[in-house]
């Protein structure tokens, strides 16, 4: 674990410092800005220039700003598989990236869409938890002088307005967009405000509502929708790159353990395979036999990240890459290989049994977010059928392990 950020030195290369918390003054200086011709800062803001015109002006709507942390580090590291190069700081509503980062980027030559990225991915969960905090003070405003929020449409009307960054479809039955998405996950949170929470810290009360997972997640796909929309190169990749070869260089000089050590290691390392997308192949089929080793631990997390996959739409080691490889099917011949019951296709085959294991535990996780659509008011579900479809879609395919042999 590396030292905190408050014992870096920092600095300011976009927008405004944030010292305010609930509109008092925290206990810290006033940071230092690099001069603007500085090249680190030049770099930066080719990449900023390359953001959709309506992420960058949420950026300033919002007042987020970026914090470099100068140095040769990492911002957390605990090993190869836990680590962390960019911070957000939801009170401070700003990103936090290393020095490092930018000038590696800038070393190898790379394109300032890297910068782009990682702004993305860290800005939209960010700018998801500003939205949250202000409607939680601006329902505190409202409840002293009312009994409730009002009605659900009330609820979503005043959500619209507050937002600045969330894309949404004129059309109800187009695709399922953005601001959709967003309230359909946090409108019971939204619904089940009342005056219990006057008085409370809108801080504590954004925490407890937020969901990391599920952002991050929305972080991704809104990265690669905009990557596809815009063309932009897919070549480098900052977390490939940059990010992982300085936390095994991190654990080489600590002395820690590399090699993956438990069927958790080996997961990671596979869908690190999958989403860098170089000697997948190889890589993949030499820890899926080390998984394999594992029996039942390994088995059970394969499928549960398969079916994860499967039910968000986000995927990395069941994703089709067009390269002829699925890891799911190479996870099949590795467990025929080390069993009697023969390959898949043979009458009482391992890779049988499995195939229902996974389809069960996707189906309970698709039927898990569809008793959750379920619990919308009536008008939301109506809002949502592009969704609902999209859920009994993921079900279809899947084979009833009581008609199968």
């Amino acid at each position: 674990m590396l030292a905190p950020l408050s014992s870096y030195e920092k600095t300011v290369i976009f927008g405004q410092q944030n010292r305010l918390r609930n509109g008092l003054l925290m206990p810290d200086g006033k940071l230092k800005r690099f001069h603007a011709g500085h090249e680190l800062v030049r770099f930066f803001y080719q990449g900023m220039n390359k953001l959709p015109e309506y992420v960058l002006d949420a950026l300033l709507l919002y007042d987020v700003s970026v914090t470099l942390i100068t140095g040769k580090d990492l911002l957390v590291f605990k090993g190869v598989r836990a680590h962390q190069a960019f911070h957000i700081g939801f009170t401070r509503k700003t990103i936090y990236i290393p020095e490092v980062v930018i000038r590696e980027a800038i070393n190898k030559g790379w394109d300032s869409w890297a910068i782009s990225e990682a702004i993305i991915c860290e800005s939209w969960p960010l700018m998801d938890y500003l939205l949250i905090l202000e409607f939680i003070r601006r329902a505190q405003q409202r409840l002293r002088t009312h009994v409730t929020l009002g009605t659900e449409t009330t609820i979503k009307n005043a959500l619209r307005r507050l937002n600045k960054h969330l894309q949404e479809a004129e059309n109800e039955m187009a695709e399922d967009d953005d601001f959709r998405a967003f309230f359909r996950h946090y409108c019971h949170d939204f619904y089940a405000m009342d005056r219990k929470i006057l008085d409370r810290d809108p801080y504590q009360l954004a925490d407890k509502i937020y969901d990391e997972k599920q952002e991050r997640v929305w972080a991704d796909v809104k990265l690669d929708a905009i990557t596809n929309a815009f063309e932009f190169p897919t070549f480098f990749d900052l977390d490939r790159d940059i990010v992982h070869p300085a936390a095994f260089e991190a654990a080489d000089l600590r002395s820690l353990a590399i090699a993956p050590e438990t069927p958790a290691d080996v997961l990671h390392d596979i869908c690190d395979a999958a989403r860098f997308k170089v000697l997948r192949q190889t890589k993949t089929n030499l820890l899926l036999g080390q998984l394999v080793q594992f029996g039942r631990q390994g088995i059970e997390g394969v499928v549960e990240i398969a079916a994860e996959e499967n039910a968000t739409g986000k995927r990395y080691l069941t994703e089709n890459q067009g390269d002829g490889y699925d890891t799911i099917t190479a996870f099949k011949e590795e467990l025929s290989a080390h069993s009697t019951t023969g390959p898949e296709g043979v009458v009482g085959s391992i890779c049988h049994d499995f195939r229902d294991l996974m389809n069960y535990e996707i189906k309970r996780q698709v039927l898990a977010l569809f008793h959750r659509f379920q619990k919308l008011p009536v008008k939301e579900q109506k809002a949502n059928k592009p969704y609902l479809q999209s859920l009994l879609l993921k079900l279809i395919p899947l084979k009833d392990p009581k008609k199968t042999g």
